[in-house]
Formats: C-alpha cells, structure tokens, sequence
C-alpha cells in the first residue's frame, strides 16, 4: 500500500471543529479514491492532503473502508446535488441538461464514479446496495419528474430502470476508454432514453394520454423532437417507410 512520503504535498496542519474536519478528510478521500482507487491510497495520504494526522482520521472514521463507503455516499451527494442545477425548456432538454451535468460529476470522479457502481456487483454489502440505491431511485425520480409522470405503469417504469443501468453502464465504459467524445456518449444516451419511452408507451394503452402530452410538449429542435421528426423522415427511407406503411394496412 502506497505511504505518503516527505516529497508529496502535504497540506497545512489545522484546528478544525470536528464536523469541518470530517468534511475535509472526506473530500480528501474522494479525490485520491477517484484517482487511484481505494487500494492505491493510504490513511496516512488522506491525511495529508486534508491537513489532519493519521489519528484525526481514523477518530473520525474508525477504519478505511469506513471512510471510503462514506466518501462514495459523499460521491452519491454530489451526482445528485449537480442535476439540481439543470433547467431546461422541453422535458427532454431538461433531461439533457440533467444528463450533462451528471457527467460533469462522472469526468472529475472517474475512478471514483467506476468504483461505486462496481458496489452493486455480486460482491456488494448490505451498506453498499443502500448507496447504489439512492443513486438509482434518484435516477428513476429526475425522469419521471422531467416527463410529468406521477404513476409510471410497469411497462415505462421498466423501460426507466432499463436506461438507468444503461447510463451507468456508458459512463463506466467512457471512464475506462475515452474513446468516442462525451458529447456523442451523452446525445447516445438521450437517444436511447426517447426511443424506450417511445416503445414501452406503444406497448402500454394506459400511457396514451401521457405520451400525446410528451409529444405536444417537444420542440422541434428538442433532443425528442429531433429523435421523433428523425424516425418519420430523416433517418428513415422513403422506400422504408412505404414498406412500414404496408403494416398498418
């Protein structure tokens, strides 16, 4: 296990009441955590970079991985907090807007965001599964909340959950790869999100009212309004959709 050492930054030593002094290990810890991941880091360089000695730490965690369930709540907080900062005309562009500012969080926490979702893995605990779940039930609430739905009906509350774990699962792989541009990953994931709406409340007749009042509330130039004006002209053939004519008879 990596030890700090006298050539690392050390930050000043002081007097703190206990709550702040909490609150700096913390932030302290999250960000070493998202930069090397919680075996990469040592109690002695969370203390360091906070300004406390080894024994301010563990008083105010009693062990390390204490302190780093902590710092993944505190992640949670955070991916939370930010999409409180969206606004946004149409439901889907304050959908986007959520969605850009949830990536916000998941760019400067990379290793970080990774290990969190990892909690929910075969391996997690009881602690663990209760900080994913915050995470999620958040998730499903910023999308509801967008679309003006009070009471999803199964079909759409799967299609939400679907989505949810597709999302974590695109910015754990874009954390790991960098490898397409995270404006393309983020206007992917709101594609998707249109699409298995649009495909739950065609399967659902108890979400015809809700979807009739989705589509007036979109723009043309909205990410919806794009994907729905898309799917009847641009991104379909005119030989296509004389072919899907056919089907309606």
């Amino acid at each position: 296990m990596t030890e700090w050492q006298p050539g690392r930054v050390r930050a000043p030593f002081r007097r703190l009441p206990p709550d702040q002094r909490r609150a700096e290990i913390l932030d302290a810890a999250l960000e070493l955590f998202s930069q090397r991941g919680e075996e990469g880091v040592s109690i002695d360089e969370i203390g360091a970079a906070a300004g406390a000695s080894r024994n301010s730490v563990y008083r105010c965690f009693g062990s390390k991985q204490e302190l780093f369930m902590a710092a993944m709540a505190r992640l949670v907080a955070k991916l939370t907090e930010r999409q409180d900062q969206a606004v946004g005309g149409t439901p889907s562009q304050l959908l986007a807007a959520r969605l850009h500012l949830y990536f916000d969080i998941v760019e400067q926490y990379g290793e970080g965001y990774a290990a969190l979702i990892r909690m929910a893995g075969p391996q997690s605990t009881d602690q663990s599964r209760l900080i994913i779940e915050k995470l999620r039930a958040r998730g499903y609430a910023n999308i509801y909340d967008g679309l003006g739905i009070s009471d999803p009906s199964p079909m759409v509350e799967a299609a939400v959950h679907a989505w949810v774990a597709t999302k974590e699962w695109m910015a754990v792989e874009w954390v790991r790869r960098r490898h397409i541009p995270r404006e393309d990953v983020e206007g992917l994931l709101i594609f998707f999100l249109g699409g298995m709406l649009a495909g739950a409340a065609a399967r659902d007749p108890s979400s015809h009212d809700w979807m009739l009042k989705w589509v007036d509330s979109e723009s043309a130039g909205s990410p919806f309004g794009t994907l729905l004006s898309g799917a009847a002209g641009n991104l379909l053939s005119e030989e296509l959709v004389s072919r899907l004519a056919g089907f309606l008879g």
